[in-house]
């Protein structure tokens, strides 16, 4: 039989961007939006200016075709998307380039405001290093069966709303919802042993996660501020809850923890 207790609300006042109308400012994440341009040969593309606090690398021109930029991965045969330069909107990734098949998405999309949605191909293994960071329009995504990777940043300050991620990932770094405002409901793989540290943090509207069955670990912060949240249940494999993984969580109203 399932065990239910009940769980008492923090009394610390919770910092509420929402309410507030001010932005909660995460210094690490948070760089200069003033691009400079940049031309090659054949594209006009844009990177991330320094700010005094960071150092960028200007990625000399590896592979133009179309809308991407692109890396010959190691196997010399497969790519990885490094760099998207099109119109933005609703886009759907070509699973093949230059006759290449991509195979992985690495700071692709990172701090585009012009797409809204976005169609990933079967055949993309890894979503990787701040592939959609700070897609400040990106309301809607898929992640493909067969994707097995998801990197740190992946998804973080996005409008996302919902995510299925697919039983076939088995990683997942920290930090990949940090601070996406409008996600509601998460279906998380059942390959996950750990929940990442921070992997929700602050996302306020967050209603409803359905972890995976054989988690063992929650991680550091994993779901701070995460204040919609009013029932969690962790399978009875949860070894491990790091500390303040549900901190300022202060609407859950009951935990059900397996048998």
């Amino acid at each position: 039989t399932a065990l239910h207790f009940n769980v008492q609300a923090y009394d610390d006042d919770i910092i509420n961007s929402q309410d507030s109308g001010s932005e909660l400012s995460v210094s690490e994440s948070i760089y200069s939006d003033e691009l400079i341009s940049k031309k090659t040969e054949e594209k006009e593309y844009t990177e991330p200016q320094d700010n005094g606090d960071y150092e960028y690398e200007i990625v000399e021109s590896d592979t133009y075709d179309g809308d991407y930029q692109y890396e010959l991965n190691s196997d010399g045969k497969t790519i990885t998307l490094t760099l998207y330069i099109g119109e933005g909107g609703e886009i759907e990734i070509p699973s093949e380039v230059d006759g290449h098949k991509v195979t992985a998405l690495n700071n692709t999309f990172n701090s585009n405001k012009t797409i809204t949605k976005v169609v990933i191909p079967k055949g993309i293994e890894t979503i990787g290093y701040r592939a959609f960071y700070q897609c400040s329009n990106l309301e809607q995504i898929n992640i493909p069966d067969g994707c097995t990777t998801i990197g740190s940043w992946a998804f973080a300050y996005s409008q996302i709303e919902e995510m299925i991620i697919p039983d076939s990932v088995t990683e997942m770094s920290s930090y990949v919802f940090f601070l996406c405002k409008s996600l509601k409901r998460v279906k998380m793989p059942d390959g996950i042993e750990q929940i990442a540290g921070s992997m929700f943090w602050y996302d306020y509207e967050l209603e409803e996660v359905e972890l995976p069955s054989k988690v063992k670990v929650i991680g550091y912060e994993a779901f701070e501020y995460c204040s919609k949240i009013r029932e969690i249940e962790l399978p009875e494999t949860v070894e491990e809850l790091k500390d303040e993984a549900f901190q300022e969580c202060t609407n859950i109203e009951k935990i059900v923890a397996g048998d």
